[in-house]
């Protein structure tokens, strides 16, 4: 784990310095971090979570470079070199304003109306609707993968690190709950029509 002041070298030069843990989960921890003056998500995997972290890293990379076709998608933006903590990416950090979906979930926020649970659904639907016409899947859609904004149902959609072309499968098989029938029994990867049923 790293610690407040550590300071990561950047791939394309340059050091992100860590100002504060956010949070932290199976495959790594994300970091608020100050990146040639601006504020930046940090995500570093932990190296023994990532079952082959040489092709992680190519498919990271491609992602930095291809971006999204929708701006819902916060997307990896800068890769950190390769260091004894593992490897991770720069990212944007997620506005005030927003909540995560799980807070609405569990009536913790209320939307401000209708309009806002519509909104929010279209952006969804359609964010991943050009994602998948870009030859892509999420594999990995579940409800921690949200932030919404409840005053008008704007998304941001983070965990974007699994996306991956049609046929690629990087190991992540989704969270119980979410994952599509044929995913549990082993049968196929991860693809469009499983992100589907995740989404229904």
């Amino acid at each position: 784990m790293l610690k407040v002041g550590d300071r990561v070298p950047m791939e394309l030069g340059g050091e992100a310095e860590v100002t504060q843990l956010l949070g932290q989960g199976g495959q790594g921890a994300v970091y608020r971090a100050s990146y040639r003056g601006r504020d930046h998500a940090l995500k570093m995997y932990f190296p023994n979570k990532i079952k082959d972290p040489v092709m992680f890293r190519e498919n990271l990379q491609r992602l930095c470079e291809d971006g999204s076709n929708d701006p819902s998608f916060l997307m990896p933006q800068m890769l950190t070199e390769q260091t004894a903590e593992g490897f991770g990416y720069l990212m944007e950090l997620i506005p005030p304003g927003y909540v995560p979906f799980t807070d609405i979930l569990n009536a913790r926020v209320k939307f401000s109306g209708l309009y806002s649970v519509v909104n929010a659904a279209i952006h969804i639907t359609s964010a991943f609707r050009a994602l998948h016409n870009s030859g892509r899947s999420y594999q990995d859609l579940n409800d921690g993968g949200f932030f919404i904004r409840p005053t008008d149902g704007s998304v941001l959609i983070c965990d974007c690190d699994n996306i991956a072309p049609y046929g690629e499968h990087l190991g992540i098989a989704g969270k119980p709950g979410y994952m599509a029938p044929e995913i549990v029994r082993g049968e196929k990867a991860p693809d469009k029509l499983t992100d589907r049923w995740s989404l229904a």
